[in-house]
């Protein structure tokens, strides 16, 4: 009898027992849980408290065909190894994904398990993050990626093959970072590439054959860095290179040849550097070299030779360097050029001396169909240094108590600085160098010191030495 009612009790408790776990399971399935614990749309997080991101997706009716998704992290940020990266395999077909990352947040790293879901992504951008190091495969080896911004993420360092295997991939920004160092083999197998920057950073050194395998690049910024010498070898492997920007430097002297790997360059941007001195064979081999900017640099004289083989350039920007003179000889490859009417010629802001060594421009002004060419020599001052007061005619304008005398500052200011054009032609002095020889100023100005030049430039040379004799 006590066996029988001993085993009602447990059948009784195993009863109430399964009741409540069937209970407990009820409550489970319907009470809410955290969002680590489960998948969810990567463009509906917005109810999603716990998290430090949300994503804004377009087109927005679209439960999970969004191609567009802009995405900002805030507060501490997400870990490396967060699921919210695995949750963007909700938005397979993605072609568009933009991170911003809020101020006093963390992102230290790419999100390469979010990037491993996206294989249609097409344009990938960060901005203020603090990524120091981009890691080798960083981008998923994502082969439908044509865009990738990386501008002020705080990056110092580009490991080997951190930017590679991506080969539709057409431009690169890294624009304001603080990269010091660029070694090489960091861009591997990206064919399509055609616009690389890597300006206002710290870059104060770039690995021989840093950018060999970029052999299909156009354009290469590397404006406002730290660079203080560039060589041949710095360039190889770009023979497709159309725009090259090396301005707001710390480059003093151009080499011969230093451009030479880029034959196709048509653009050469050397603005604001420290540059003293251009080697007579800098430029050489550049017959495509339409545009060269020199602003604001430290020049004193342009050698002869220096345009000999840049046949199609027709813009010159030597504003603000320190020449004395324009000579003749070194322009004589690129006159014609200088007739087009859209040529350009900007020489203001330089100490030119009033000699007859700029005589020549009186002929390219009557000659150039260019108004930017006119309007810089109608503008052109040039200065009289003491040296050419022994000149007749400058000595016979002077006021009568300079002469014989040390002139005074007072009684100099109407000879330190004159309008070009309005000095007649016959009252250029000349320098007693050149009048030492006893060879007449214009073939002075004019005279090859060079046999090598080619024959068109020679006949060039002949032709407007006639002109400036028979004016």
């Amino acid at each position: 009898m006590k066996g029988v009612v001993l085993l009602s009790v447990l059948l009784l408790v195993a009863r109430s027992q399964g009741r409540y776990e069937d209970k407990k399971r009820r409550l489970d399935h319907t009470r809410p849980t955290a969002a680590s614990e489960r998948a969810l749309n990567i463009c509906d997080l917005q109810q999603e408290h716990d998290l430090n991101m949300f994503c804004v997706c377009e087109p927005r009716n679209e439960h999970n065909n969004a191609t567009s998704a802009n995405c900002w992290m805030f507060n501490s940020g997400e870990s490396e190894d967060s699921p919210v990266w695995t949750w963007f395999r909700s938005q397979r077909h993605l072609t568009k994904m933009i991170l911003n990352v809020r101020s006093l947040t963390q992102l230290s790293y790419v999100p390469t398990r979010a990037l491993k879901q996206l294989s249609k992504l097409k344009t990938f951008e960060i901005v203020y993050a603090n990524i120091e190091t981009i890691e080798p495969f960083a981008f998923a080896n994502l082969t439908l990626l044509q865009d990738l911004g990386l501008t002020r993420n705080r990056i110092m360092t580009l490991k080997k093959f951190s930017i590679a295997f991506l080969p539709d991939l057409k431009v690169i920004t890294l624009g304001e970072n603080r990269i010091s160092e660029l070694n090489r083999e960091v861009f591997v197998s990206l064919p399509s590439l055609r616009k690389l920057y890597i300006d206002r950073n710290n870059l104060s050194l770039i690995h021989e054959g840093a950018f060999s395998a970029l052999y299909s690049l156009e354009e290469l910024e590397l404006h406002g860095n730290q660079l203080t010498v560039v060589t041949k070898e710095t360039f190889r492997g770009l023979s497709r290179l159309r725009r090259l920007d090396l301005s707001l430097n710390a480059l003093t002297y151009i080499a011969e040849g230093t451009f030479k790997e880029m034959p196709a360059l048509e653009e050469l941007l050397l603005e604001r550097n420290k540059i003293e001195a251009l080697d007579p064979g800098a430029l050489i081999d550049l017959e495509f070299l339409g545009k060269v900017y020199l602003t604001a640099n430290s020049l004193r004289t342009l050698p002869p030779g220096l345009f000999e083989d840049t046949t199609s350039l027709r813009f010159l920007n030597v504003r603000d360097n320190i020449l004395h003179t324009l000579n003749h000889q070194v322009f004589a490859p690129i006159i014609l050029n200088l007739f087009n009417q859209s040529a350009y010629l900007l020489v203001d802001g330089n100490p030119l001396v009033c000699d007859c060594r700029l005589d020549w421009l009186h002929n390219l002004y009557n000659s150039s169909n260019s108004e930017s060419v006119r309007t810089t020599i109608e503008e052109m001052t040039c200065i009289q240094t003491l040296n050419d007061l022994d000149s007749e005619p400058l000595r016979a304008r002077m006021p009568d108590n300079t002469i014989g005398d040390t002139p005074t500052q007072e009684s100099m200011e109407p000879f330190s600085e004159k309008n070009f054009m309005a000095i007649p032609r016959e009252s250029l002095p000349c320098p007693q160098d050149l009048r030492a020889t006893g060879v007449p100023a214009v073939q002075l100005a004019t005279k090859t010191e060079s046999s090598g030049l080619k024959t068109s430039q020679s006949l060039v040379l002949i032709i407007f030495s006639i002109c400036l004799l028979f004016p």
